[in-house]
């Protein structure tokens, strides 16, 4: 997962920049689906238009994947915490920082950082995450 050290904490701001919507189901899903780093445009991603898909899902702990814009997950962030705080923002804060070009993306098995767009089936490829764009 990666990430600086914990400081400069903006609870408030964590707060509202967290996606934590329920996943839409049924409906198209992204052609290509990206992550996106801090303050990147989420969307229904394709070959054409690279946005941040927001609905996505892990197929590993079948939770939906939270989205932190610009904030940073500490280097100290594990499994457990994860398992036991995913998606309850309060408790996520003490091991996030303020990072504008960063975005933290979480579920209750895996997290990454992200500071620029990548293609999510070769971040899921290169690492452990299992996570798909469950429809827009």
């Amino acid at each position: 997962s990666g990430g600086a050290g914990i400081g400069g904490r903006g609870a408030a701001a964590a707060r509202s920049a967290a996606t934590t919507s329920p996943v839409k189901k049924g409906g198209p899903k992204c052609k290509q689906a990206y992550l996106g780093g801090g303050g990147a445009q989420a969307g229904h991603g394709s070959a054409f238009s690279k946005l941040a898909c927001p609905n996505m899902r892990c197929t590993g702990c079948d939770f939906t994947v939270m989205r932190i814009d610009k904030q940073r997950w500490s280097d100290e962030l594990d499994y457990l915490f994860l398992r036991n705080h995913v998606p309850f923002m309060d408790k996520l804060q003490p091991m996030l920082t303020n990072d504008p070009s960063n975005c933290a993306y979480a579920c209750q098995c895996s997290s990454k950082n992200v500071t620029e767009f990548l293609n999510l089936k070769k971040a899921c490829a290169s690492s452990n995450l299992r996570w798909v764009c469950a429809g827009h």
